[in-house]
């Protein structure tokens, strides 16, 4: 049963991307793989997925910028492409239906090379932005240049949304990942010249004013600040339903039942007995993914 079951998925892991307009094969998976810890997965079957504040850092030619932005993050990686990613990530994982990310939102990640001019282009530009902002609309009311800016806002064209425009600008920084650069865990440096292209991310970012679109990196150095920020996340749940997993990942054999058993238990209304038995021949471990792909 076991081996009839892990032929079956290797040869659907196997088998071309399917463009949905043109019926034409693709190179691209159709699943999308979100990895994280035991405790985490069993959190995202009892609910959704949740959003919480992950810290980047982007280097370019003239130095480099780090914050922390709001997402859920998944790789476009196949199978047969898992291993390595899984010792990054965690060896829990959900494989989600690229029908259900375009639908919620889910956007591949620019990814720029921090000695190309556009990257630093792009950053100066939005700097520039900003300073023309506070120039126009000075929030310290002890400015010297109030009366000034005063009267260059009043004859601002209408048309002009200075604010709306940098949010605009800004909002590809959520998107935007060094090529290759220092891989850095807890602190500590793993890799000097990472390549991340490699793990083919996308993000689910919410919407630019729903939550702080951008932290302070070193607000994540702080618990309390990072449980704030976090917290205010709680809100915009990013929602799935059974049909659109296409895996569920464990780490051991073993935990087979035990994750049937949570998803049966789960207070989640949505799961039914034909949901379970589907969702229970969908699960993979990781360790064969390991042996088999």
């Amino acid at each position: 049963m076991e081996k009839s079951m892990t032929r079956d998925i290797q040869q659907a892991a196997a088998a071309p991307a399917i463009c949905q307009n043109c019926q034409t094969p693709g190179l691209a998976p159709q699943t999308l793989f979100h990895f994280t810890n035991k405790q985490a997965l069993r959190g995202i079957l009892q609910s959704n997925f949740r959003v919480a504040y992950s810290r980047e850092r982007i280097i370019h030619r003239g130095g480099q910028i780090e914050f922390a932005a709001p997402m859920v993050s998944f790789c476009d990686l196949r199978l047969s492409e898992l291993r390595s990613h899984m010792t990054n990530y965690g060896r829990y994982g959900l494989g989600m239906k690229k029908e259900w990310a375009a639908r919620n939102g889910v956007n591949p990640v620019y990814y720029i090379s921090s000695q190309a001019s556009l990257t630093g282009d792009y950053i100066a530009a939005v700097r520039e932005i900003w300073r023309l902002r506070e120039h126009l609309h000075p929030r310290a009311a002890d400015s010297p240049f109030l009366q000034e800016n005063q009267q260059a806002a009043t004859t601002w064209p209408d048309q002009f949304d200075i604010d709306g425009t940098h949010s605009k600008l800004m909002e590809l920084h959520r998107y935007m990942k060094n090529y290759e650069a220092p891989l850095y865990r807890q602190g500590e440096l793993k890799n000097e010249n990472y390549r991340f292209a490699d793990e083919r991310e996308w993000r689910f970012v919410p919407p630019w004013n729903t939550v702080w679109p951008l932290a302070a990196a070193q607000a994540m150095e702080d618990p309390g600040k990072r449980a704030y920020l976090n917290g205010e996340c709680g809100s915009i749940p990013l929602h799935f339903d059974p049909n659109d997993i296409n895996y569920i990942i464990v780490e051991s054999e073993s935990e087979r039942d035990e994750i049937i058993r949570h998803i049966k238990e789960s207070k989640e209304p949505k799961y039914d007995t034909v949901d379970v038995q589907r969702l229970a021949s969908r699960i993979l471990s990781a360790e064969q993914i390991a042996n088999d792909f």
